[in-house]
């Protein structure tokens, strides 16, 4: 399609013609494109199509303008100075401009580059780790160490004998003093000394380890007549023979009319049936050691 060019020279009327229409057709397109939404740009391509079909006429044609309800005239594509400014919207686009003239549409997100942070609260993209309304990681249970040192068994050592009050016992067969024999006992290990008969299940106990006179720890030393037990101190016998009594409830199993020794005799003996009775502490017997609870 071609149009018609004319311009006098000297007088003389010069026609000429060039191919345009191809030309004009891009140019509507693009005006369109910069001064209205995208969804109003059907309505240029018809306005191009049809100025250039009126093209055949061999006739210049008159610019077309897209339709305003309001009357006014659009905005420009651009302002005088070749440039918006920056916050202000091209006319008709939708397209915000930055301060450095870029446009940006007010309904697009920034994309998010590799490695940027995610933006908007996307949980999609958020990181992986702990949140902070997710409350502290539970501490692993602590796993306690095994014993250094593993308790003995419920059960005394070889030579020794377990009584009903889970306590160990020794007979010692040779003889000493009753001084030396408590201190026998006690070279054994803490906890350790000369036999207490607390209750009658001691006595039918020790009964059994006996073989004639043996030591045991009863001894009016520390206050006359007033027996003690010598491991941990406990009073159980106040007086001499029959005008003696027991103290604080204690077992007592004398034999008749003892103790009756007086200051000479302050340390107890077991006889053979297990009764007792006191004697000079000087005097070499068997003893019966008691150790702690194993």
């Amino acid at each position: 399609m071609r149009y018609i060019r004319a311009r006098e020279s000297n007088g003389a009327v010069v026609v000429s013609s060039r191919p345009i229409a191809r030309r004009l057709s891009a140019l509507a397109v693009t005006f369109a494109s910069a001064c209205v939404p995208t969804a109003d740009l059907s309505s240029y391509s018809n306005a191009a199509s049809n100025a250039t079909a009126d093209l055949g006429g061999d006739r210049t044609p008159p610019p077309t303008r897209p339709s305003n309800p309001s009357g006014a005239d659009p905005e420009p594509a651009s302002d005088p100075g070749g440039s918006s400014g920056a916050g202000e919207a091209i006319p008709g686009s939708g397209v915000m401009l930055d301060s450095n003239g870029a446009g940006e549409s007010p309904s697009s997100s920034p994309s998010v580059e590799d490695g940027d942070p995610p933006v908007n609260g996307d949980d999609s993209l958020s990181d992986a780790g702990a949140r902070s309304d997710a409350g502290a990681p539970a501490e692993p249970t602590p796993v306690p160490p095994p014993d250094a040192d593993p308790p003995r068994p419920l059960v005394c050592s070889a030579g020794e004998a377990t009584g009903p009050n889970g306590h160990c016992y020794v007979l010692v067969a040779t003889p000493f003093d009753w001084d030396a024999a408590r201190a026998n006992c006690q070279l054994r290990g803490v906890g350790w000394d000369l036999t207490s008969i607390r209750s009658s299940r001691d006595s039918a106990f020790v009964l059994s380890l006996l073989d004639g006179e043996t030591w045991v720890g009863g001894s009016d030393s520390a206050s006359e007549e007033t027996w003690a037990w010598v491991d941990d101190g406990f009073e159980f016998w106040e007086g001499e023979g029959e005008d003696g009594q027991p103290l604080n409830g204690a077992f007592v199993n004398w034999f008749d009319d003892e103790p009756n020794g007086s200051t000479s005799s302050q340390c107890m003996r077991l006889l053979a049936d297990s009764r007792w009775a006191d004697l000079e502490c000087a005097e070499l017997r068997p003893s019966l050691c008691e150790g702690p609870k194993h």
